[in-house]
């Protein structure tokens, strides 16, 4: 027998304030699959991942957004430490505590030529927000150089070498915002 109701509601009559807590609403997702290098100096300042940016508009404002992400990268210098994290708008979603010093984030990687001989890191990422919103809400990724001084070169989606042989590697970063019913 087929479904003929859900929540005592005919499924003509079905609205998103009668579906149960917990049902994802809707999804958008951005993906980026070309290689790119992005130089960066500054050891305090996020910058925007090109294309990995969304927006979602939200049914309700007791929707949370589940935000899934992997970037795929390599780091240009013998030592690299990128830390990444998911913004809102001006807020950053899903990072740690602020403590002291340290730079709240989602996750990081540190990466030394030496042992990881330039390869490619894809990190997973996630994070619910609660944005209490019924407007258009845009989400990105961005990273940040931890640490050094002078130009730093992250690769996306590529490796550092990035050979034009069978051993050469491209991949691919994503951004996924779900909105779950509150």
């Amino acid at each position: 027998m087929g479904l003929t109701r859900i929540n005592n509601q005919a499924l003509t009559d079905i609205t998103s304030a009668g579906l149960p807590s917990g049902t994802v609403l809707q999804v958008v997702t951005a993906e980026k699959t070309d290689a790119e290098s992005i130089g960066v100096t500054s050891t305090t300042t996020f910058t925007d991942i090109p294309d990995l940016s969304l927006s979602i508009t939200p049914i309700s404002t007791a929707s949370r957004i589940f935000l899934l992400g992997q970037i795929s990268y390599s780091g240009g210098g013998y030592i690299s430490y990128f830390s990444f994290r998911f913004l809102r708008g001006s807020t950053a979603v899903g990072v740690g505590d602020t403590d002291g010093s340290r730079t709240p984030a989602n996750s990081g990687f540190l990466q030394s030529q030496s042992q990881d001989n330039g390869s490619i890191i894809t990190l997973p990422l996630q994070a619910v927000d609660s944005p209490a919103s019924t407007s258009a809400l845009t989400y990105k990724l961005q990273f940040q150089q931890q640490f050094g001084s002078g130009s730093q070169t992250v690769y996306i989606n590529r490796s550092t070498s990035d050979p034009n042989a069978a051993g050469g590697q491209r991949h691919i970063s994503m951004l996924t915002a779900m909105e779950i019913a509150g």
